[in-house]
């Protein structure tokens, strides 16, 4: 009995090490991800200096929470709310700069940025709430499921309530003369917090708190895996508005935003199971939700299929417990359409100056061949929802371009959305927030704007005489933000044109054989040619690794075999390709898209004309360029110029005849055999015979730039060289003063 025993006794022990080994692995992963940035070199001089700023700036924040803590009612402090709101802006504003332009010290940023998040969070645990009651009703619909009855079924008015009501709560909910409306998942979480610790604002808020770290943490855990740094999160962690919103008012939009940031997550990591059913959890938390759907839809039609399906099931799944009411399971939501003038065109801001200004009703549009008369207000509805549709259907449509792209189009939806829609409450910006360091610089700016402008909402009821101009100013930040989205957009095709245009004029030259047959040397490159990978790697960085943000450049890459490469093991790296091959190119861009490296792009150039300027690139590759290309000396000219001082050149040409000759060679055998356009010798740019260099001339064509040290050897095949730029004379003079 005993020998059989023993594994009764075992098995438990064992599963509860699998279990905390599979709860630990992911945070040493991240832990271990996070000291290779830092050791990467990636971080500022002067890091004690530069974290103490950053905890200054916190520490300022926390405070002036801490002094509206202090308030017993905040509303009857209009003017010093204004203060103190514009005083924590101008906080969040610089650190936000200092983590985006300085290179902290990973852990120490991350470790001041949590910290103050959750003390400037804690310090209004303890105030009652006074912006906003809808805390209240939390705990009622908690109290209400505890008790066994359908939170849809009676209005907290009703009498069959009676029995329910309190001082501590009942009180102070707002619409006692309406059902609840707040969506099944939603409810779950009132009723496991009142299981929890029952008839306690403070818990509630305690708990959202809860589901506010753990928001962080993904965040910063994207950012990570998306190759920019982590420290951004800050732009999430430290706005006055969500510190307001969760730690004085309690909202359920956290738990939104934690359940978007999860789907994110699993949306990134190619699960689309995962991803509908959190995004499900968000919507049935609070609906506008659903606007981050079209950026969440892969771009496979069959996976695409997945997703949504997941998020019906699990919403139809969701509602079952409360089909006992029937319709009624939506509670409030129509007739809060109704109070907040969606239907009547009041909620839209544009619409409500304009009927102020003509003192009246808005005229109505007369359509012809007897269609009915349409109001402005159904106008700026249906424009509202055509501009938002055919953003959703472009968002889902256009490929991506890298996995960046997902969060940035989820904070493109929500921030025109927000724009257009005008919402009466401040806290529906919040959901924008969380997607803010994520993005480009100039959406960035537009976002920030539009979220914080929202914060000065409340002051148009608590001082009524500023109300007119804090709605111009909210909601005219949105418009404003708008027009230059749209004038980035602009500038965007415009330069895209140009482009065009000069590819067009390349294309003008005469025809390219790796254009006419791509395959042959696509071919060639990704099987036949020597992998040198390794070898560049071990050369370009003796430490195995490169620094985070460090640029990497593959001059002539073709099908892009270094740049993806370098890309795949390197997340931290910018990777660029250049070659005059669009074939090439698409080609190099397709597979990048394939294996999901965000970090990697393929430029149409001319290794004789870079484009990049001066000392801007930390390391380049170029391997089998010379062979073809009769200017080899301004090429490489170009390489020096481009690359910094300190940064180095990794070059490799082919020593032997036949492996020199065969991709070249066959080509021309296609284009003769193809007899393409009446072929003739000029009909394609590249020479008819490759050029083998001797090791006399590689020598001196290394030598025909002033590098600071080469270093060249060759085996039978191929001629290799390490090239390092000399520092500028500006460094070594910088060196020599310290």
């Amino acid at each position: 009995m005993v020998f059989f025993a023993a594994p009764t006794h075992a098995a438990p022990r064992l599963s509860r090490a699998r279990a905390v080994c599979w709860l630990i692995a992911p945070w040493r992963a991240a832990n271990a991800q996070l000291v290779a940035v830092e050791q990467s070199g990636g971080v500022s001089g002067r890091a004690a200096l530069n974290l103490a700023l950053l905890a200054f700036l916190g520490m300022g924040i926390v405070l002036l929470n801490g002094w509206m803590a202090q308030w017993r009612a905040v509303p009857e402090h209009p003017r010093a709310f204004m203060l103190l709101l514009l005083g924590q802006l101008a906080l969040y504003a610089v650190a936000a700069v200092w983590v985006t332009v300085r290179r902290l010290p990973v852990r120490g940023a991350l470790a001041i940025i949590v910290l103050v998040a959750l003390a400037s969070r804690l310090a209004f645990v303890a105030q009652a709430p006074t912006v906003s009651d809808d805390i209240y009703r939390y705990v009622w619909d908690g109290r209400i499921q505890a008790a066994g009855i359908n939170p849809y079924r009676y209005v907290p008015a009703d009498p069959a309530l009676t029995a329910y009501r309190d001082q501590a709560i009942y009180p102070f909910i707002n619409r006692k003369a309406v059902p609840t409306i707040y969506p099944p998942v939603a409810q779950a979480i009132f009723r496991a917090i009142y299981a929890l610790q029952q008839e306690s604002v403070a818990w509630t808020r305690i708990v959202f708190i809860g589901f506010d770290l753990l928001t962080i943490v993904v965040i910063a855990g994207l950012l990570l895996r998306l190759g920019l740094r982590p420290e951004r999160v800050l732009l999430y962690a430290w706005h006055p508005l969500l510190i307001l919103e969760l730690g004085h008012s309690g909202h359920i939009d956290i738990v939104t935003i934690c359940f978007l940031v999860l789907a994110l997550w699993a949306r990134l990591s190619d699960r689309p199971w995962r991803a509908g059913f959190l995004l499900a959890c968000a919507a049935l938390t609070k609906f506008y939700a659903l606007i981050a759907l079209p950026a969440l839809l892969l771009q496979s039609r069959r996976r695409d299929f997945r997703l949504p399906f997941a998020l019906i099931v699990t919403i139809a799944l969701a509602y079952l417990p409360f089909l006992s009411v029937g319709p009624a399971v939506f509670g409030y939501l129509g007739g809060y359409v109704q109070e907040e003038g969606i239907a009547s065109g009041d909620r839209f801001y544009l619409l409500a100056l304009l009927k102020q200004w003509r003192g009246g009703d808005l005229p109505a549009l007369i359509l012809p061949w007897g269609l009915p008369q349409l109001g402005l207000a159904q106008l700026y509805a249906g424009a509202f929802l055509l501009i938002m549709g055919a953003l959703a259907l472009w968002c889902w449509l256009r490929p991506i371009g890298s996995l960046r792209a997902i969060p940035t189009r989820i904070l493109l939806l929500f921030t025109v959305f927000i724009a257009l829609a005008t919402p009466t409450y401040p806290w529906y910006s919040l959901l924008a927030l969380a997607f803010i360091p994520f993005a480009s610089k100039r959406l960035m700016a537009v976002a920030v704007a539009l979220v914080s402008a929202a914060g000065f909402l409340y002051l148009q009821w608590w001082w009524p005489v500023s109300g007119g101009l804090v709605r111009a100013i909210a909601y005219g930040s949105g418009f404003f933000g708008l027009f230059l989205l749209v004038i980035s957009v602009a500038l965007r095709l415009s330069r895209h044109r140009r482009d065009g245009a000069q590819d067009s004029a390349t294309a003008t030259e005469p025809a390219s054989l790796f254009d006419r047959f791509p395959w042959l040397y696509i071919i060639c490159r990704e099987w036949l040619f020597r992998d040198h990978t390794t070898r560049i790697i071990a050369l370009l960085w003796p430490s195995g690794t490169p620094q985070f943000g460090e640029r990497f450049l593959e001059v002539g890459c073709g099908p892009g075999l270094y740049s993806r490469g370098m890309a795949r093991r390197f997340s931290q790296l910018r990777v660029l390709g250049l070659d005059r091959s669009p074939a090439q190119l698409l080609h190099a861009r397709a597979r990048a898209t394939a294996q999901r490296l965000d970090n990697c792009r393929f430029v149409l150039g001319d290794a004789r004309a870079l484009t990049q300027p001066a000392e801007t690139i930390d390391a380049i590759v170029a391997s089998r360029l010379f062979t073809i290309l009769p200017e080899r000396e301004l090429s490489l000219a170009e390489m020096h110029r481009v690359l910094r001082a300190g940064g180095r050149c990794f070059i490799a040409e082919p020593r032997s005849r036949f492996w020199t000759a065969l991709p070249l060679g066959a080509l021309w055998f296609l284009a003769k055999a193809a007899r393409f356009t009446g072929y003739a010798p000029g009909s394609y740019r590249e020479p008819t015979s490759a050029t083998v260099l001797t090791d006399a001339a590689f020598l001196a064509l290394l030598h025909s730039q002033p590098w600071g040290a080469v270093s060249q050897w060759h085996d039978r095949q191929y001629h290799y060289a390490l090239c390092e730029k000399a520092a500028s004379r500006r460094a070594v003079a910088a060196l020599a003063a310290d």
